[in-house]
């Protein structure tokens, strides 16, 4: 949202759709030491909201990593879906 919708200035956190691994977890633990950020800040907890049938656009496109997003009604969909109600995430 905050990067391709410009909602909001920051985030505190990534949600991604990715295969875990060991080598990754470390990354992503040694990244959030360098920057001192929860180790959490890359997660894929809201996966299970993604569907495969949601219409996805390519963002960015490095030889290593490929970053997609969805249009503004798939996110609002995700959004409903988590229904977080502790958040304070109004955006």
């Amino acid at each position: 949202m905050a990067l391709v919708h410009e909602a909001r200035e920051a985030t505190r956190d990534i949600d991604a759709k990715y295969r875990s691994s060991v080598e990754l977890r470390r990354i992503i633990k040694g990244i959030s030491d360098d920057f001192g950020v929860d180790e959490d800040w890359l997660n894929n907890d809201g996966e299970h909201y993604v569907s495969d049938r949601m219409p996805t656009s390519l963002y960015l496109d490095f030889s290593n990593l490929k970053v997609f997003t969805v249009n503004a009604d798939g996110l609002l969909a995700m959004k409903l879906t988590a229904a977080r109600m502790d958040s304070n995430d109004y955006s």
